[in-house]
């Protein structure tokens, strides 16, 4: 209970301090690394919102993938959540078109860049600066590795097969761009440009729009690689549950774990077909070069980004909170960890 007081005094002054704010001119606030790059987190300060607290939080979704506003996620005291339909009560002078925004933003199945970029567009939402949707810089030096199809393909048919082996021996592949063929190159630029139907000039905003279109995909190869341990602890504990002598004639148990462990399979197994066709017309593409080919790999790409995006949140957020439970393989026992299952795992899912 004293827990509980201390969470809500917590509330209470941070909505004190905020509606003081109200008088205040709006501080803006840098968007952090992590927020940036997360499936669950939208800052509001990146949004059109007219209430200068409300746009200093964020939406996330919860362990139940439900989109709420976190006033505070403190180690010490917890998490300070309010739904959609509160915010009313908690902050002052509420427009009907902040209510209506975040209403809208509410029913977004994830928060990536990727999605948003397309999600917002579709509910016709006009942000503020869309060098917010970019991942960080860290994250994007991160992804390096998933990223190397992409350079290997530009650096060979810019520097041809020699430039490509001489990068690949040296394994850095900025030192081919330090001393490059410069008659070689430029010829290869203009067989380029002839291929796909271009002025020479745009070159370079092919390359740049080709590589972000990659480097989302590379983006949600990395999420799910990052949460196959947490996979396939869960789905080693459900097998464990489904196979154990009594908790098998538990009929409740065995419904709701069967169904999770089929969901996890289904979507792993969907984004793992999605990647490889991927791989296949970026292939093809490379193989075939041509505006259409390059015109159906973006749009392949982009045209999944928002069901690759919110099969990834929903996954991410589960497999997560299981790890938080029981972030080793024998944590808890059956017994426990089939409870976790019945009662949490599901909800929302």
């Amino acid at each position: 209970m004293s827990s509980l007081n201390g969470r809500l005094r917590s509330l209470d002054v941070a909505v004190r301090d905020w509606d003081m704010d109200q008088a205040l001119p709006e501080q803006m606030i840098a968007i952090s690394d992590e927020d940036r790059d997360s499936l669950w987190t939208l800052p509001l300060v990146m949004m059109p919102i007219e209430n200068h607290a409300l746009k200093q939080t964020k939406m996330v979704k919860n362990s139940n993938l439900e989109s709420v506003i976190e006033m505070f996620n403190e180690r010490n005291t917890g998490k300070g959540h309010i739904r959609p339909d509160d915010i009313a009560e908690v902050f002052s002078n509420v427009s009907a078109a902040d209510f209506n925004l975040i209403h809208n933003l509410a029913e977004l199945r994830s928060y990536d860049v990727y999605s948003l970029r397309i999600t917002l567009r579709q509910n016709g939402i006009e942000i503020d600066n869309y060098d917010d949707l970019k991942l960080s810089e860290e994250k994007q030096n991160e992804l390096q590795t998933y990223m190397r199809p992409f350079m290997e393909q530009i650096v060979l048919n810019l520097y041809g097969p020699e430039g490509s082996a001489n990068a690949n021996a040296d394994d850095n592949w900025m030192s081919i761009f330090q001393h490059p063929d410069i008659q070689g190159t430029r010829n290869r630029l203009k067989n380029m440009a002839g291929k796909m139907d271009i002025p020479l000039y745009e070159i370079p905003g092919f390359i740049q729009e080709y590589g972000d279109a990659y480097l989302s995909v590379a983006y949600y190869r990395e999420c799910l690689d990052h949460i196959q341990p947490s996979i396939r602890n869960f789905l080693d504990s459900a097998t464990e549950i489904l196979e154990h002598q009594q908790l098998s004639q538990n009929y409740s148990l065995t419904k709701a774990c069967g169904r999770m462990k089929t969901k996890v399979e289904k979507i792993e197994g969907a984004l793992g077909h999605q990647f490889a066709f991927f791989g296949q017309s970026n292939s093809q593409m490379w193989k075939d070069m041509s505006a259409e080919s390059f015109h159906t790999f973006r749009e392949s790409v982009h045209k999944n980004h928002t069901r690759m995006g919110g099969m990834m949140c929903a996954l991410a957020i589960k497999m997560n909170l299981w790890m938080e439970k029981f972030p080793n393989r024998d944590d808890g026992g059956p017994m426990r960890r089939a409870d976790f299952i019945l009662t949490d795992m599901g909800q929302g899912w």
